[in-house]
């Protein structure tokens, strides 16, 4: 009864007994058994077992051959998939019926479910009681939440259906996750991938590298049902010392649906520094409207059990104590950047959507950093702190702290605070803050909405060749800061991105846009990742050509933008799609894919949609109706959940023209806009 543990077990004994399940009874071994798009035949011989976790079936064995097939039919995932094959030689492709079909032998197979067909409840264990040894050594060897966090979440929370399979073979070890709850409705087929030495307490563990994802049910661009959102959330952070965190979060969650009992947070548990690996960060108290409640700390997952079940729309408040040794100084550098799950998040089937009240003290003579208006900066004995206030809705917060020099910048009650490091760079960080106001106030000019933060904090990194823009951050490496010639950071970089190599003023403007895509334009799901980093791409370079005064310069610098996206396209290789970006994996080159296909084809595909629509409209209206499409996109969904799907239906009610097989064939398919 989804709502209840089992009798006699608690939260952490439930995961424990999915982690490690004994053998019940013998079943009858099914002529098939399949899970989503896969079919599992067992050979003659080949016996059935039930899996059993607190008392309870939790899933079938196959201890000896089977036959695995697994058919790939999304028509958008196909391409991807061919290419993501190549590395797990021992599976077999081939097409059949306009679907790729995978083969492999396996040596077993484990599948993990509570309502698995043929799994009769209450199956006694039998005389087995441990399952083989194949299983056993893939469970140790493991850094994976699952098959715990999903089925202890499914059991509390309901629906049915989740799945997740352990498939040994000859060659690569094959991870099966079908997921048709409203929250995910995806299934995804993986290869465990073993991580080499000089890991640490890592080496010789596996994780899951993505071979083919497919939506169920729906497809890619259909929507998703979300089950809860952090609403609200307060942060105290203390470094007393040296890389030691300590961490107060208040946080109330609000349920999206009706029956929700177990919350499945993020929250970090290990950090690889180097090859260092710090496993002490650990949860030291936690409280659920005020009274201490069960929860379960493991693989970078905290399930927080509730009282009773939330109805949709109620809020329950949760206030966790954390702490350990998990700030990092890169090469023993003079300050700390932190993001990530550092602080409990919703994860699976939740969204971060909250207003921030944020502290963060330091030990002097370090500088503390954290996002949003500036409340106050104090000095306590010994040391100095930061409060701030950062309206909602966002997300994913991030801190920072070290031997920093900050100069400000105002125009109109926006302020932005640049700070350099290890020694002051005055001129430079002036000339990055006008920057900054410039690009903000043609952005602000062009969209009608407002800048979500009045506080900016711009930070160097002492790196080269990259940067980052969290809420209310913009990170620059040192490049940005230092007027160091392009020639001088190619010997020190072996890859600068793009945009690297464009310049301070493409840079800037590039991770200013992120203001408003993803921080206004809200986006939930990781395919709709393009509507963040393509459309920033292709926004600033647009605000840096209309804020120039020198027309020629400006159209050659945008000129030159176009070229390096129409480069960047064109050494793709066939089958990527930019909507499907993050599912590229497989390959040695997947990084440069990746970005190649956000930071390239992505912002082509929206330029050749510009030119198209000039081709239809003429050039003065089409190239407003382009224009105005990108503000209306702004203007009708900031602080909003968008998708890809959205904005294909607000372009066809400004134009009164379907424009998704257009869509279908650049964004989702893999066909290269025009390169020439």
């Amino acid at each position: 009864m989804a709502g209840e543990l089992p009798p006699g077990t608690d939260l952490a004994g439930l995961v424990a007994a999915l982690e490690s399940p004994r053998l019940g009874g013998a079943l009858e071994t099914p002529g098939v058994l399949e899970v989503g798009r896969a079919r599992l035949t067992p050979a003659a011989g080949t016996g059935a077992w039930a899996l059993v976790a607190a008392g309870r079936p939790c899933g079938i064995l196959f201890d000896g051959p089977v036959a695995f097939t697994y058919r790939v039919e999304d028509r958008f995932t196909i391409p991807l998939a061919r290419r993501n094959l190549r590395r797990a030689g021992d599976v077999k492709t081939s097409e059949e019926e306009g679907a790729l079909v995978l083969t492999k032998v396996l040596r077993g197979a484990a599948v993990w479910g509570w309502d698995l067909p043929g799994l009769v409840a209450g199956a006694p264990e039998g005389r087995a009681g441990e399952p083989p040894g194949w299983l056993r050594d893939l469970l140790a060897k493991k850094l994976d939440a699952n098959p715990g966090r999903d089925l202890a979440t499914t059991l509390l929370n309901g629906p049915e259906g989740y799945r997740f399979g352990l498939l040994p073979g000859a060659g690569d070890d094959l991870v099966l996750d079908f997921d048709p709850r409203p929250a995910a409705r995806v299934e995804s087929l993986s290869r465990a991938r073993k991580l080499p030495s000089g890991l640490g307490s890592l080496s010789g563990r596996w994780v899951s590298e993505a071979l083919v994802s497919q939506p169920v049910g729906r497809t890619w661009w259909g929507p998703t049902e979300l089950d809860l959102a952090s609403v609200a959330t307060e942060l105290e952070l203390v470094n007393p010392k040296g890389e030691r965190l300590e961490v107060t979060a208040r946080t109330q969650v609000a349920a999206l649906r009706d029956g929700i009992r177990v919350l499945p947070l993020s929250l970090s548990t290990w950090r690889l520094d180097g090859k260092r690996v710090r496993h002490d960060y650990a949860v030291r108290s936690l409280t659920v409207d005020g009274r201490l409640a069960p929860h379960h700390h493991f693989e970078h997952t905290l399930l927080v059990l509730l009282p009773r079940p939330l109805a949709k729309g109620e809020v329950t408040r949760l206030e966790v104590r954390v702490e350990g040794d998990l700030l990092e100084r890169p090469d023993g550098d003079s300050y700390w950047r932190l993001g990530g799950s550092w602080y409990p998040r919703p994860g699976t089937g939740g969204v971060e959507w909250a207003a921030f009240d944020l502290s963060l003290t330091v030990p002097a003579p370090f500088v503390p950093f954290l996002p949003g208006e500036i409340v106050a900066r104090q000095v306590p004995e010994g040391g100095n702190r930061v409060v701030t206030r950062l309206r909602g809705p966002m997300e994913s917060i991030f801190a920072a702290a070290g031997k920093y020099r900050t100069i400000t910048e105002e125009h109109e009650g926006q302020r932005v605070h640049v700070s350099t490091y290890a020694g002051a760079k005055e001129d430079e960080a002036r000339r990055v803050a006008r920057i900054v106001l410039a690009v903000r106030g043609c952005y602000e000019a062009w969209f009608g909405v407002p800048y979500p933060f009045p506080d900016l904090q711009v930070v160097e990194v002492n790196d080269w060749g990259w940067g980052q823009a969290p809420p209310g951050f913009v990170f620059l490496t040192r490049e940005a800061l230092t007027g160091r010639a392009r020639s001088q950071l190619d010997e020190e970089s072996a890859f600068l991105s793009s945009i690297t190599r464009r310049g301070v003023n493409a840079r800037v403007a590039h991770e200013v846009a992120h203001g408003y895509f993803p921080h206004v334009v809200k986006i939930v799901t990781a395919e709709e990742n393009w509507l963040s980093e393509s459309f920033s791409d292709y926004v600033s370079a647009v605000c840096l050509e209309r804020s120039m005064s020198d027309r020629r310069k400006a159209r050659e610098l945008f000129e030159g933008q176009l070229r390096e996206w129409r480069t960047a396209t064109r050494e793709l290789p066939e089958g990527d799609s930019v909507f499907l970006a993050g599912h590229v994996s497989g390959t040695e080159d997947a990084g440069e894919r990746w970005f190649k296909l956000l930071y390239g084809k992505g912002p082509l595909v929206l330029h050749t949609l510009r030119q198209e629509l000039v081709a239809r409209r003429g050039e003065r209206a089409g190239d407003d109706l382009f224009l105005s499409w990108l503000r209306a996109v702004v203007t009708t969904f900031a602080y909003q959940a968008t998708s890809t799907e959205r904005i294909v239906a607000l372009l066809e009610e400004m134009t009164g023209e379907p424009w998704q097989p257009w869509f279908e064939r650049y964004v989702y398919g893999s066909e290269r806009p025009p390169t020439k």
